[in-house]
C-alpha cells in the first residue's frame, strides 16, 4: 500500500482507516437514560428542547444536559421517560423513547 501523509508521519491507508474507525467509536455513544426534565424553546422560529437526563448505568451521577432539535426527538417527550440517547463527543444528536 502507498503511504499516506496524515500529519503525524506516514501510515498505510488501511491502518489510517482502522484508526479513524476506532476514534469514531470512542466519540460515538448510545446510552439508556431517564429524562429528568425538559423544556421546549423556540429560537428564530425553530423549535428545540433543552433536556436534563441521568444515564441508567450511573443513576447516582449528576444529570447531564443537552439541546436538541424537535425533529430529533420523539413526539410528546415527558420527564420520567426511559430513552436512548445518541451522542457524539458528548453532544446529544438524537433521543428515542424505549
Amino acid at each position: 500500500m502507498a503511504p499516506v501523509d496524515r500529519g503525524a508521519g506516514f501510515l498505510p491507508r488501511r491502518e489510517t482507516s482502522a484508526r479513524l474507525v476506532q476514534e469514531w467509536r470512542v466519540l460515538f455513544s448510545r446510552k439508556e437514560a431517564i429524562l429528568e426534565d425538559l423544556r421546549a424553546i423556540e429560537i428564530h422560529g425553530a423549535r428545540f428542547y433543552d433536556i436534563l437526563f441521568c444515564l441508567a448505568e450511573t443513576p447516582d451521577a449528576p444529570p447531564e444536559s443537552g439541546r436538541i432539535g424537535a425533529e430529533m426527538i420523539y413526539a410528546n417527550p415527558r420527564a420520567g421517560d426511559r430513552v436512548m440517547i445518541e451522542q457524539v463527543a458528548n453532544v446529544v444528536l438524537r433521543v428515542d423513547k424505549l
